[in-house]
C-alpha cells in the first residue's frame, strides 16, 4: 500500500469516528461503566489534541479534578496523599513555566495515551538541554483515575535514568526559579 492511500485510509477512520461519536468508541472499548466510557473519551480528546499541542493535551486532566485527589509519586515527594485539586492544577501551570524558563528549547511529548477501565494513561517526555549543556531526557508515567467525571487520584511514576531526573530538577531550580 502507497504512503497516499494509507494517509486517505486513516483519515477516513479518524473523520468516521468523530462522526460516530467518541462514546460509541468508548462504550465499546471500555467495561460499561459510565468512568470507563469517560475515560476513554478523555484519551481520545487528549490523543487527538496532542498531535498539535501536547502541553496544551495535557492541561486538559487539569480542569477536571475532583476538589480532593489522592496524589502518590513514585519515588516519594513530600507531596503525597489528600491533596486539594486545585493546588495540583497550580503546580503543574507552574512547573510547566518554570521549564520554559529553565529551558528555552523546552518541549513535552505524550505518548502511549490509552484507557484501561476508569483509568486514562499516559506517558509524558519532557526533552530541553539542562544547565550543563547536555540534553536532558526524563519520561513520566502518569496515570489519572476517574470517577463520575472528576478525576480523583494521579500516580507519577518517574522513568528511566534518575541522573535525568536530577539534571532537570537542577536546571529548574538554578535556572525556572519560583514563579512571581
Amino acid at each position: 500500500m502507497n504512503a497516499r492511500l494509507a494517509t486517505y485510509l486513516a483519515l477516513c477512520i479518524v473523520l468516521t469516528s468523530n462522526y460516530l461519536g467518541v462514546e460509541a468508541v468508548a462504550a465499546r472499548e471500555g467495561d460499561g461503566s459510565s468512568s470507563s466510557a469517560q475515560a476513554h473519551k478523555l484519551a481520545a480528546q487528549v490523543r487527538e489534541m496532542s498531535r498539535t499541542n501536547a502541553e496544551a493535551a495535557y492541561a486538559i486532566f487539569f480542569t477536571m479534578l475532583a476538589d480532593k485527589v489522592v496524589l502518590h509519586h513514585v519515588p516519594a515527594t513530600p507531596t503525597e496523599g489528600p491533596v486539594d485539586g486545585s493546588y495540583i492544577s497550580n503546580g503543574a501551570r507552574r512547573e510547566d513555566s518554570a521549564a520554559h524558563r529553565a529551558m528555552p528549547d523546552f518541549k513535552v511529548e505524550l505518548k502511549e495515551i490509552v484507557a484501561t477501565g476508569d483509568e486514562v494513561k499516559v506517558l509524558r517526555i519532557w526533552r530541553g538541554t539542562g544547565i550543563d549543556g547536555q540534553p536532558i531526557f526524563v519520561t513520566t508515567r502518569v496515570e489519572f483515575e476517574l470517577h463520575d467525571g472528576k478525576i480523583i487520584a494521579i500516580t507519577a511514576t518517574w522513568d528511566g535514568d534518575p541522573r535525568q531526573r536530577q539534571r532537570l530538577e537542577a536546571t529548574l531550580k538554578q535556572r525556572g526559579g519560583a514563579e512571581s
